[in-house]
């Protein structure tokens, strides 16, 4: 599919379905300026144009990227991120445990653990559909038809929607599901209470060859004056010192 190719399904006489076109960009760069930072939640540095600028130009990951806009009126209303495994290799995903049970397998049929996948929404957060408002059911449907064309002529064969929660789900439930999508419940959330009132509190409380662990780990961080751990906010000033990908 090349950059730019709009889809607006099958004709129909539903004047209402006629108001939306669905729109496929190959690049965060090619979205028109500021619709990114229209749609995108301003409190979540995570969802900021520049960390999908740095995804793309990392050597890591998806073969490529893709970006649908849900266009209403011919302004756009929606804008779902994706990212394309046309080789996805599930002995890599897992712990090390797994990954050393699936050796043999691997060895004896490689292309058994190869799944060419299509993820919708945030590779390393919460599933998201970038929209001031819910999406209505025509919009959702059109949406889901148009991820699922984009899967066919990608010959994807596995369409995931990671981790989107109720809200940005509940569009897109009934076509999913029509579709064949079924809901597999995501782990929950994890949060390490620390007793004690601080941290060395905490390592008190460890058991003697941890403690001896973490307090040697401290002693060499604090070997090397230059380094710290800050909590930013915006990050956006620390991307041009991360080197320029060179190729996969």
């Amino acid at each position: 599919m090349l950059p730019g190719r709009s889809w607006a399904g099958p004709r129909a006489a539903d004047p209402q379905r006629d108001r939306y076109r669905v729109e496929v960009r190959r690049g965060v760069a090619q979205l028109p300026p500021g619709l990114w930072e229209r749609l995108a939640p301003a409190d979540d540095p995570m969802w900021s144009r520049s960390v999908f600028a740095a995804l793309e130009g990392s050597r890591v990951g998806p073969a490529g990227y893709a970006y649908l806009t849900v266009h209403r009126d011919g302004e756009p209303v929606a804008l779902l991120p994706l990212s394309l495994f046309p080789d996805l290799a599930l002995d890599r995903i897992v712990g090390p445990d797994e990954r050393r049970r699936l050796a043999p397998l691997r060895r004896l049929a490689p292309r058994l653990l190869r799944v060419p996948t299509l993820f919708c929404g945030h590779l390393l957060g919460q599933g998201h559909l970038l929209a001031p408002e819910p999406l209505d059911p025509v919009a959702g449907r059109l949406l889901v038809a148009a991820v699922l064309d984009l899967a066919r002529r990608e010959r994807l064969g596995t369409v995931l929607f990671k981790d989107f929660a109720g809200p940005d789900l509940a569009p897109l439930r009934a076509p999913l599901t029509e579709a064949g999508f079924f809901l597999a419940p995501a782990l929950p959330d994890t949060e390490l209470a620390l007793p004690g009132a601080s941290f060395e509190d905490y390592l008190a409380t460890l058991p003697a060859k941890p403690r001896r662990n973490a307090r040697a780990k401290i002693r060499r961080f604090d070997a090397h004056p230059g380094l710290r751990i800050e909590v930013l906010a915006e990050f956006d000033h620390l991307l041009p010192r991360c080197p320029p990908s060179t190729g996969r």
